[in-house]
């Protein structure tokens, strides 16, 4: 990506420096007709006069480029986001906001930030170059103010940091409330709940107010100081050029000639006063996108391995390690044959999720080894992976676009009918199909969007079902219906499930506590056997659900 993002920039960076070369240049040589205007300046003029254009064609071909470069910058992370988010080992929080946020940030600097950076530094230095070769020791007083001003901006950035810290971080919970704020309206005109929604979102407003209040009131002194140096330079070289000319060593129009080329050198450090702020908000964004592409991240081969000889599950001494120390699983071990079901059954917290992630390989076990058919799920590529399971988590969510869409994921070997069966199966209406799902899925109940989710996962055709709570959202006849169809469903299935009546329909049944692997059995073995499993089915039958 480091060589895209060269590639992309490189021609942009070359033009800007060009053009603010010639900058520098036209300055110089407007310079120098003002200097010798008693005598000749119509060289200088004429070489002005050519320089001019040129300036203004480089300077186009470089904002050209910057808003090209800003495309690839973009097209370059998007791209790279794509590859690795999915293979992340630990959620993204703020991967939603990294498009509207750091990515447009980073993107929008080539085209706008880039160009005036380049020519802050570019030609202030080709000034001071070409005044060298006239008055060295004019020019050694000039590059010493801009190193002090340079010095000044510096020291600003550093005391402002914790204050654009805090606005950085009020900015992302800005975000994630307007995000859960619009998400979730129907919801909350339902439930009677918007009024206190809005009061929540009202007071973050307020925190971000305080924290941008508080940046530029701390802010306000130094630029007040950065514009004074400015000033104190512009005061020093007329006071320079006026004890000059009363000592006859200048003349009036040499004079002039200066201050042109003054006002000229310091006019971009101003504006970089004004991008100083801007700059670091890019750093803080491109921060954000190097951690987000840093994530560690699943190790797949490039390459297909050998085939899953059947679509059976084997789990061999399976452990994983909690972040904080000690263990989420521990010595886990078992198969589903192919065909089966499975349900995985256990009080919340005994590690229900975490397990079906180790057999889906969205992670990798601290210990032990999943198989796909006698294969190790580590040696199969990320094609023969998407291909050989379906997994459906609790936040499964509706993409924008129809409901057909979202069924088919633009798949034209499902037709119609196949379709229907399906939404009846699951009670939702045939004509369903063409309607909206909206932002999130947010025209739609949580049941509905649950049971769609799971005719999504289910038309994959995967050979493995692995589920978490398919019927968490539903109302007990939609549940039943869930459980019927998945009793019936071809393949190999494993669910994560509270829900008895799913658990008393699989062929094998796992019970799971702290951790461990505690029974393993058929449900009705099981419920003759006691234990976890019987007060589980006997405390669902009798009403608490």
């Amino acid at each position: 990506m480091k060589f895209e993002l060269v590639k992309a920039l490189a021609p942009a960076l070359l033009l800007m420096a060009l053009a603010a070369a010639l900058d520098g240049v036209c300055a110089l040589l407007l310079a120098a007709a003002v200097a010798n205007w008693q005598q000749n300046p119509g060289h200088w003029l004429g070489l002005l006069a050519l320089a001019t254009p040129l300036l203004l064609a480089v300077q186009y071909a470089a904002a050209s480029r910057g808003f090209f470069a800003g495309g690839a910058v973009m097209s370059s992370l998007l791209r790279a986001l794509f590859r690795r988010l999915p293979r992340a080992l630990s959620p993204q929080e703020q991967a939603p906001g990294l498009l509207a946020g750091a990515i447009g940030q980073t993107m929008s600097a080539p085209a706008h930030l880039l160009a005036p950076l380049v020519g802050a530094v570019v030609t202030p230095l080709a000034l001071i170059a070409g005044l060298a070769c006239l008055s060295p020791g004019v020019a050694l007083m000039l590059l010493a103010a801009c190193v002090l001003l340079m010095l000044v901006l510096r020291g600003s950035a550093a005391r402002l940091h914790r204050r654009e810290r805090e606005l950085g971080e009020a900015n992302q919970s800005i975000e994630g409330a307007l995000m859960q704020f619009a998400r979730h309206q129907a919801l909350l005109r339902f439930g009677y709940g918007q009024a206190a929604a809005a009061e929540a979102l009202t007071q973050r407003l307020d925190d971000h107010h305080r924290a941008h209040a508080a940046l530029l009131r701390q802010s306000l002194p130094y630029h007040l100081l950065f514009s004074a140096g400015l000033q104190l330079t512009l005061l020093a070289a007329l006071w320079f050029g006026a004890h000059e000319v009363l000592a006859q060593r200048l003349n009036v129009a040499q004079w002039l000639a200066l201050m042109i080329v003054l006002a000229r050198l310091l006019e971009p450090l101003l504006q970089l006063s004004h991008l100083d702020q801007a700059l670091r908000q890019l750093k803080s964004a491109w921060a954000q996108l190097r951690q987000a592409l840093a994530s560690p991240a699943l190790p797949l081969p490039e390459r297909d391995g050998a085939a899953p000889q059947d679509d059976g599950i084997a789990l061999e001494a399976l452990s994983l390690a909690a972040a904080h120390g000690g263990w989420r699983l521990r010595e886990i071990g078992g198969a589903c044959a192919a065909g089966e079901m499975l349900a995985i059954v256990g009080p919340s917290g005994a590690g229900k999720s975490s397990l079906l992630s180790l057999m889906a390989r969205t992670q990798d076990p601290t210990a032990g080894r999943v198989f796909y058919g006698g294969r190790d799920v580590r040696a199969l590529s990320a094609r023969q992976l998407a291909g050989g399971r379906g997994v459906m988590w609790q936040d499964n969510r509706l993409l924008r676009g129809s409901v057909r869409w979202n069924l088919t994921q633009g798949r034209t070997d499902i037709g119609d009918e196949r379709l229907l069966a399906l939404l009846a199966a699951l009670d939702l209406p045939p004509d369903v199909l063409e309607e909206e799902v909206g932002s999130d899925g947010d025209r739609f109940s949580g049941g509905q969007k649950q049971r769609l989710c799971l005719a999504r996962t289910l038309l994959q055709g995967a050979p493995r079902l692995l589920l978490d709570e398919p019927g968490a959202s539903l109302d007990l006849r939609n549940a039943e219906r869930v459980a019927a169809l998945l009793a019936g469903w071809p393949g190999t299935r494993v669910v994560v499930t509270h829900d008895p009546a799913l658990a008393c329909r699989a062929d094998r049944v796992w019970v799971l506590e702290g951790g461990r692997l505690t029974a393993a059995g058929s449900p009705d073995a099981l419920r003759e056997a006691g234990g976890w499993f019987a007060r589980f089915c006997q405390a669902k039958m009798t009403g608490d659900r």
